[in-house]
């Protein structure tokens, strides 16, 4: 009986372990890794998880980073927009979105020109 319940346990516990990491991962725990223990099938399953939840994690990471670009793209062309709705002189949404541009780029001094129009500009102080 002893040994029948030590060979289950060797057997069982790398499956719990396996499943718990399951569990980890698909409750947003991405960095969870499971303790690779043998060099059998299970033992190889569990390497393989853990690359799945690397590559998971490393993908979640790049989304994350996407995410983020997008929205600063968004309030850029906002920043940008913004303006043209709040006025109808040409010059003063050129003169807006000047400033508007300045603020999102973090930079000193802008320009816009328009062939045969007066170039709107401004400069931060």
């Amino acid at each position: 009986m002893g040994i029948a319940r030590i060979l289950s346990q060797r057997f069982t516990q790398p499956i719990v372990r396996l499943r718990e990491g399951v569990i980890q991962l698909g409750s947003g725990h991405l960095t969870h890794q499971v303790t690779v223990e043998t060099d059998d099938e299970i033992g190889d399953l569990a390497h393989q998880f853990n690359q799945m939840a690397e590559r998971l994690r490393a993908s979640h990471e790049a989304l994350e980073r996407q995410i983020a670009e997008k929205a600063h793209d968004l309030a850029a062309l906002y920043a940008l927009t913004s303006p043209i709705s709040q006025t109808r002189e040409l010059q003063q949404v050129l003169d807006d979105a000047v400033v508007r541009m300045m603020e999102v780029m973090g930079v000193q001094a802008g320009v816009i020109a328009l062939p045969g129009k007066k170039a709107s500009r401004a400069a931060h102080c």
